[in-house]
């Protein structure tokens, strides 16, 4: 007899005959903080539901895209796991892989990989959202893409043998 959180656990038979089954039941409700424990669900499952949902909320081809490559890198990185042995630490691992991504796009992929794992936690298949604790890269507000010098829109104008071609310049 006992509790776990607010659910009273009274003496009952689990069926289970082996004795480290047992104790990965009890670790299983311990995590879980109750004894309504249902199976894990794998990330590659969850993957696949979570972009069925956003087809299903009309997301644009672009956006779809996007969120694909960035799952299925994640799904690459870690593994054939469950959602709940993916922690902070995992996605921190796999966030301090994106060397040749710009702040903003590693803001906008931390962005998608918070959303995801939202979406898992409201569907009960993870405790908590793991994402929300990533933090996210110093953005230098003056940082500006580059543009030409007007010495290289002269010689772009220069190498220009069509009038016409000069709109799709400007």
């Amino acid at each position: 007899e006992g509790t776990l959180g607010q659910e009273v656990i009274k003496p009952r038979s689990l069926n289970l005959t082996d004795w480290s089954a047992a104790s990965k039941l009890k670790t299983q409700w311990e995590a879980a903080g109750t004894t309504k424990v249902t199976e894990q669900k794998r990330l590659k499952d969850a993957i696949e539901r979570y972009l069925a949902n956003c087809k299903a909320r009309k997301q644009s081809a672009s956006t779809l895209y996007k969120k694909e490559k960035l799952l299925g890198a994640l799904q690459r990185f870690a593994g054939d796991v469950t959602l709940n042995q993916i922690d902070l630490d995992t996605l921190t691992q796999f966030q301090e892989g994106w060397t040749t991504w710009g702040a903003l796009l590693q803001v906008k992929q931390v962005e998608r990989l918070r959303h995801f794992f939202k979406f898992c936690f409201k569907n009960k298949w993870v405790p908590e959202n793991v994402a929300e604790g990533l933090e996210l890269p110093e953005v230098d507000p003056n940082d500006k893409p580059p543009v030409f010098t007007d010495d290289e829109l002269d010689k772009i104008h220069r190498t220009i043998k069509r009038p016409i071609m000069r709109a799709f310049i400007l």
